[in-house]
């Protein structure tokens, strides 16, 4: 019958999915660290434990209908329309979607819970430390994940220099780390954020040390980095802070990335759509002597 035909599609997603999650812990570890961080400064994030146990049970639809419905109870739509259409497409579209949500029986949700991260201990290291090892054996060597946070974005003149410090940092990392000292096969410095907080994120995946004393050799790259900066001249300063703003107001090719930046003004809940421009002043307004006092405050050894 049509109602087995259903239960059986529903029974197949329910495996597909029960076998991706089962078999997360065989990505690269690289992807393995990343998602831990995220389930360290969000609290309130499902393991992915979770939901192996959950799909690991038989689903009907009467109870995925019933579980979706619940789900829906209170909404807020945001709907976007971007591209080659009139304000009354757009506005038709959008009734539409609110018509769909409408028959669920969803009621408007007026008050969005706001994204909490973590904000993690100063003065001190925080260390989240996972063996896997027991749990899969396709998992040879290490991931060492170096975090700092530095804070909201919104204060643009300090993920200006953040943005620029992280620009500056991956070829320096990828020269010492992984050229000269050869401690992974990756090796990446990273702009790192999450929900609007902000940070530098080192990563390191290899088998050549162990994860602690990959961290004594990321916290000692650091330190020369500093030195680095210190010692920069005015004209590299210049050519690392223009290839930055190349690159932050280059022209969209696609325009599903334009939409993409639009979308993430809607998620942010302010809908000001001026973003990119006022982080572009913020960059064009920077001296190296600020650089260096951002990296003193945020992420020096005695920062």
């Amino acid at each position: 019958t049509e109602q087995d035909e259903l239960e059986r599609r529903l029974d197949t997603q329910r495996q597909i999915l029960l076998q991706e999650y089962q078999n997360f812990l065989l990505e690269d570890l690289l992807t393995i660290s990343e998602y831990y961080i995220s389930q360290i400064v969000n609290r309130g994030y499902w393991h992915f434990s979770e939901y192996v146990e959950i799909l690991r049970k038989p689903l009907t639809l009467p109870a995925v209908a019933t579980a979706v419905r619940a789900a829906l109870k209170q909404i807020r739509l945001d709907v976007l329309v971007h591209g080659n259409v009139l304000a009354e497409e757009a506005s038709s579209s959008a009734a539409l979607l609110a018509n769909a949500f409408e028959q669920l029986g969803s009621q408007q949700l007026f008050d969005i819970p706001q994204q909490v991260v973590l904000k993690l201990p100063e003065d001190i290291e925080t260390i989240f430390e996972i063996d896997i090892s027991g749990e899969t054996s396709a998992q040879l060597d290490s991931c060492t994940a170096n975090l700092y946070q530095v804070g909201a974005v919104s204060i643009f003149e300090r993920d200006a220099c953040l943005r620029l410090v992280c620009r500056m940092a991956d070829p320096s990392a990828f020269q010492c780390l992984r050229t000269q000292e050869q401690l992974g096969y990756t090796v990446e410095a990273r702009y790192w954020s999450e929900n609007d907080v902000a940070g530098l994120c080192v990563e390191i995946q290899g088998d050549r040390l162990t994860p602690f004393e990959v961290d004594l050799r990321i916290e000692a790259w650091l330190e020369s980095f500093e030195m680095d900066l210190r010692r920069m001249s005015e004209e590299e300063f210049v050519r690392n802070l223009e290839g930055l703003l190349g690159e932050e107001t280059r022209r969209y090719i696609r325009l599903d990335q334009e939409t993409q930046q639009h979308w993430t003004e809607i998620r942010r809940g302010n809908s000001r759509f001026d973003w990119t421009e006022k982080s572009v002043e913020a960059l064009k307004a920077l001296q190296h002597k600020d650089v260096l006092d951002f990296f003193s405050r945020y992420l020096s050894a005695k920062a």
